[in-house]
């Protein structure tokens, strides 16, 4: 056996010649080739034996989604479109917590353009320079958070800075959003906004009073909470109540549409009121508009919607401000615009001012009191009993569970009538709304409004045809008859009979039958046609009698029209069960 020093020796030999044939591989590596194939054989061969994957940008790959039911591309910003659950989730729940499309109104961003909705005799009024400054005051209760900013952004951006000198707002008593408020409040850029607190909730009227009691401005602007202000919206404004301190100056409410926040023009139109002391829009006398002039002079209102109005801040103090005896919400525009007219004011409604309001199809939040009491009742009972005098019998009459409210103390209001020297309301009803007929009291011949009834109603129709399901090859018929309102729809073999046509309107309403409108609130119903955009709107493909599958598109819940089981129903327009429609004319 070797002896240990020559297992050394043989070991040492081998780590030798082990590091010496590496460094001359590696020299041999680094050396440049002779010569270099044109193609890297190997490279290719390795590629051919994988499966590429599809880069994620890769555009020709990606779902093609059509366009409100045509085969156009759809539009990426279309904003109300409902793409996944989580945006079915957003939009229902928005429509739970505060009755319009939040989906649509994060989407359209906190600040947008508005179309210029004056009348053109508006656009040379020309107003004086040193017109009173203004406080806003915006009330707000759990808001939309985009919907609140956007409303504070549209006054920043659309009034003079010389004339805004605050906006309040009022938080009354929100629990959603509350770090959201507050954060946005300390940006630069809202310098001139503030943010006050109610002691819980108080309710609009308390909550407008605390806002209007830390104003600092001369004029007083009240505005809710989900409203958009227009181009020059407040020198017309603030030019009446410098004309006049004891002015009171509505703008014109434009109206938001809560499904789609699109801004539509409302009509000149003035403030009236019912015996049960509810709010109603009257329209102005025939040939009123017949100088042109009219288009752009204020309008003398009896009553005012009450949202959103301007007053100087020493005569609201005068006039009592709100009646604090009226709790959360309802009757206080009625009981203020009262006080108006009977204590030496003036109530106007401004044509060439335009303010955009979301007009909501519910209050989304409860009106009840501690006690469990509808305010809206006691309101009305409590307004009744201080202003209407001997008329409050026509009051009863038209509201016979308001006898029995507990009005709580009047002594403070009555007092307050008496200081100021108001009129009785037979006054009101003779020089300032006559139009308010007694109980029993036939109106004048060119004020009478014909209705007809739903089902001999006349609609302007301008197509017909029949809406085929291409998969099946069946047609949409109503499931219980076309003037059975609450009807579903389903899938039945085509046939050509009243049941199975459709006839299309002018405002884009479908309706089975010719009777009742297709409606997608809740599932797909028959209901009475509302002559309004929102559920029973559908945007059709414009191809006529074509094999070809398309989708028919509602933009209001942003879905689709798809089937289940045998059932219509509505599906994101994503789904497999969206595309399946043709249109065949009859």
């Amino acid at each position: 056996m070797p002896s240990f020093a020559v297992l050394f020796k043989r070991a040492l030999l081998l780590i030798v010649f082990g590091l010496f044939s590496f460094f001359v591989y590696d020299r041999i590596l680094q050396q440049k080739p002779k010569y270099k194939a044109k193609h890297d054989y190997a490279a290719i061969y390795r590629n051919s034996r994988q499966v590429k994957k599809a880069p994620s940008d890769r555009a020709d790959l990606k779902p093609k989604l059509v366009y409100r039911g045509t085969n156009e591309k759809i539009n990426a910003s279309d904003l109300g479109l409902i793409t996944n659950i989580q945006e079915q989730a957003e939009y229902e729940n928005g429509f739970r917590d505060h009755a319009f499309n939040v989906l649509v109104s994060r989407r359209i961003g906190r600040v947008r353009d508005l179309p210029d909705t004056r009348h053109q005799t508006c656009h040379n009024k020309t107003y004086d320079e040193d017109l009173p400054t203004v406080s806003v005051i915006i009330c707000f209760y759990n808001e939309h958070l985009d919907t609140l900013v956007r409303s504070v952004e549209s006054v920043l951006r659309r009034t003079p800075s010389h004339l805004l000198k605050e906006i309040i707002l009022v938080n009354d008593g929100s629990t959603h959003s509350v770090e959201d408020i507050t954060y946005q409040v300390k940006k630069p850029a809202w310098k001139k906004v503030r943010q006050i607190f109610t002691e819980g909730r108080q309710g609009l009227i308390r909550a407008r009073i605390l806002g209007a009691r830390n104003a600092t401005a001369e004029v007083l602007v009240f505005l809710d909470s989900h409203i958009e202000c227009n181009i020059d919206w407040a020198q017309p404004l603030l030019q009446r109540i410098k004309d006049s301190s004891r002015n009171v100056a509505v703008p014109i409410i434009d109206s938001i549409d809560p499904d789609t926040f699109k801004y539509k023009q409302s009509p000149l139109v003035r403030g009236g009121m019912t015996w049960s002391l509810h709010f109603k829009w009257d329209s102005l006398p025939q040939g009123y508009f017949d100088n042109e002039n009219k288009f752009n002079e204020p309008i003398l209102s009896p009553t005012m919607a009450g949202g959103l109005f301007a007053i100087h801040a020493e005569f609201f103090k005068e006039l009592g401000e709100y009646d604090k005896g009226l709790e959360i919400w309802g009757a206080e525009n009625i009981e203020i615009s009262l006080r108006i007219w009977l204590c030496g004011g003036n109530l106007e409604i401004i044509p060439c001012s335009r303010i955009g309001h979301v007009f909501r199809k519910r209050r989304p939040y409860s009106s009840t009191n501690a006690r469990g009491e509808d305010t809206q009742v006691l309101n009305v009972a409590r307004v009744a009993k201080v202003w209407l005098g001997d008329y409050a019998k026509h009051f009863y009459e038209s509201l016979p569970e308001a006898k029995n409210v507990d009005t709580g103390d009047l002594t403070e209001r009555f007092e307050l009538k008496n200081r100021l020297g108001c009129k009785d309301f037979s006054w009101f009803h003779t020089h300032v709304y006559p139009q308010l007929l007694l109980p029993g009291q036939e109106a004048p011949q060119e004020s009478k409004v014909k209705f007809q009834r739903w089902d001999e109603k006349k609609r302007n129709f301008v197509e017909s045809f029949q809406i085929v399901h291409n998969p099946t090859g069946l047609c949409v018929q109503t499931d219980q008859g076309p003037k059975s309102k609450g009807s579903e729809l389903r899938l039945q073999g085509c046939m050509r009979t009243k049941e199975q046509t459709v006839f299309l309107t002018d405002k884009n309403q479908l309706l089975p039958g010719g009777y009742l409108c297709m409606d997608a609130n809740k599932d797909v119903r028959l209901q009475k046609c509302t002559e309004q955009d929102g559920p029973q709107t559908w945007t059709l493909p414009p191809q006529r009698n074509s094999e070809e599958s398309m989708k028919i598109y509602n933009e209001a819940l942003g879905v689709c029209l798809g089937v289940k089981g045998s059932r219509v129903r509505t599906v994101l327009c994503q789904e497999e069960d969206a595309q399946v429609w043709s249109i065949k004319t009859v």
